[in-house]
């Protein structure tokens, strides 16, 4: 577990290196999501199959000298983002059902460097409050005092990297 202790930029010269793969670099960050989620409440949707897939990619592309900028480092990004196919419910029991059709430019832009999303983060109700809670995600803790808030409207992203589940959101 020592990789995810290091900043993007560390995992990403790791990578490079060879001293991790990126699917080492998933399962490890998977494995602390797992221990962390049940506690905290920072993730909205599970991408692993998905996410397992691009870190395989990714260890191909790196092998062929063609990674891109971010290839191969696992990250998260704010539930309130479209990935088409996907639940999109915005922290709104309203939209528990809404599957967008298409992916938003800049979850397509973090993909095409070879970043690894393995999860979509909890927000609060339309992302509109500084608390991350809904009536659809519930309550999502503060990984140094869970009597506190994590804020928002990116509560989760926030508490991913906070709670070493990844050192990169997209919030």
């Amino acid at each position: 577990m020592e990789q995810l202790s290091l900043t993007a930029t560390q995992q990403l010269r790791a990578l490079a290196a060879g001293e991790i793969t990126a699917v080492e670099l998933l399962e490890q960050t998977i494995s602390r999501a797992e221990e962390v989620a049940p506690i905290l409440n920072p993730i909205a949707l599970k991408l692993y199959g998905r996410a397992r897939q691009a870190a395989q990619e990714a260890d191909k592309k790196r092998a062929l000298g063609r990674p891109g900028k971010l290839c191969g480092l696992p990250i998260t990004i704010k539930d309130s983002q479209f990935l088409a196919g996907y639940p999109c419910a915005n922290g709104a029991l309203v939209l528990s059902d809404f599957v967008p059709t298409e992916t938003c430019h800049a979850f397509q832009l973090l993909e095409r460097e070879g970043a690894v999303i393995f999860a979509k983060t909890t927000c609060p109700e339309f992302s509109l409050t500084g608390v991350t809670h809904s009536e659809f995600y519930g309550l999502t803790s503060n990984p140094w005092n869970v009597e506190r808030t994590c804020g928002g409207s990116s509560g989760g992203a926030g508490v991913a990297v906070a709670s070493g589940m990844g050192a990169f959101s997209l919030g």
